[in-house]
């Protein structure tokens, strides 16, 4: 067994993914739609990891054979990645089984070789039309993975465009990471293009830029939603699944179009209103306090006051960090977010961030 630096490499990668797997789900309070397919995506390219050691270390048909079913995940990242997007942003989508037909296919086509007796499999890398199929897999899948990459962003690009809570300082971070999300996925997407490019137009591998370098980097997918998950776990519970009840107040299309009013709320600053009640949100919304108390309760799993503390808590974090205290006391900045008094800012603030006001401030001044 010859174990090289880039098996060191992958390896650590896989282990990075399988450290994901776990520890992301604990993490949560709520297993939402999205967070099980960003999940789907961490595991399949931790198993196509693996199976590139593997391969590397045991080359035989039986693990080639292998190798080309776990490919079939080449044509789900692409769906996959909108998929989450779309989850991740409250957007519909209809009939996305449509977009799962190719892996469909290639999974077939990956079964029937696993049939293929051993001295047949290796006969078929001999003929000219299995090369072909061979490079019109990969190029089909290239294409795929690019343009699904592509719409993924300009919908993302769109909907922070539209958005009007986007100033929201956890709609901000939830831009920032969906960003530094498509980054990292553009980055896997270079190092393929160019080892595509130099394997099949100019014949030859361009040093860095090969197969196996590309599967080396792909940790720094993991390191960023690990990055993430562990610095701003809200993020992945920002649009947690409804747990069910015996009887639900509001449907799904309800939940969404209410909670995308609640977030342009928080956008224009509602919160900043000293006597803001539940029926005086709700009115603004154009609801009934039932079903906004429904909403907090059974999807963001909050009362009302303790999400509109949640609210100005952030918003008060966020003057601070744009130096607002340099004019102003720490009292003046809370009841400029909203907080009527100083004990009840204080309180607020020890519960929701386990440290006083000025703990906190010390804090942020020190890093």
């Amino acid at each position: 067994m010859k174990f090289s630096l880039d098996d060191l490499f992958l390896v650590l990668g896989v282990g990075q993914g399988l450290f994901l797997s776990f520890s992301i789900p604990a993490k949560l309070k709520y297993s939402n739609g999205a967070n099980r397919i960003l999940l789907a995506i961490i595991i399949m390219a931790t198993i196509m990891m693996a199976g590139k050691v593997v391969v590397h270390q045991y080359l035989s048909v039986l693990t080639m054979k292998v190798a080309a079913v776990v490919d079939t995940a080449i044509f789900l990242f692409g769906p996959l990645i909108l998929l989450y997007v779309q989850r991740i942003l409250r957007q519909s989508s209809t009939r996305y089984f449509l977009h799962f037909v190719p892996a469909t296919i290639h999974m077939t086509y990956a079964l029937v070789l696993m049939a293929v007796p051993q001295q047949g499999f290796v006969g078929l890398f001999k003929q000219m039309w299995f090369l072909v199929l061979i490079s019109a897999i990969e190029t089909f899948g290239l294409i795929s993975l690019i343009a699904y990459s592509i719409i993924s962003w300009l919908q993302l690009r769109k909907e922070q465009s539209l958005d009007e809570s986007a100033k929201f300082v956890s709609r901000k971070a939830l831009f920032k990471y969906l960003h530094y999300f498509h980054l990292s996925v553009g980055v896997l997407i270079s190092f393929w293009l160019v080892s595509y490019i130099g394997l099949y137009i100019f014949r030859q591998s361009f040093s860095f830029f090969t197969y196996r370098s590309m599967w080396m980097i792909t940790p720094a997918f993991f390191y960023v939603v690990g990055f993430f998950s562990i610095r701003q776990p809200e993020l992945f519970t920002i649009n947690p699944k409804y747990i069910p009840s015996k009887v639900d107040r509001l449907d799904p299309k309800e939940i969404s179009l209410l909670s995308k009013k609640l977030d342009q709320a928080i956008g224009q600053q509602l919160y900043k209103q000293p006597d803001l009640t539940m029926k005086t949100l709700a009115d603004h919304l154009e609801t009934k306090p039932n079903d906004l108390s429904w909403l907090l309760n059974n999807v963001y799993g909050k009362s009302f006051y303790d999400f509109i503390n949640e609210v100005r808590i952030e918003a008060f974090k966020e003057k601070l960090k744009n130096n607002e205290h340099n004019h102003l006391t720490i009292l003046g900045i809370a009841m400029d977010v909203g907080f009527k008094s100083k004990s009840t800012f204080n309180r607020a603030f020890k519960t929701i961030s386990s440290e006083t006001p000025k703990e906190y401030l010390e804090r942020m001044r020190s890093s």
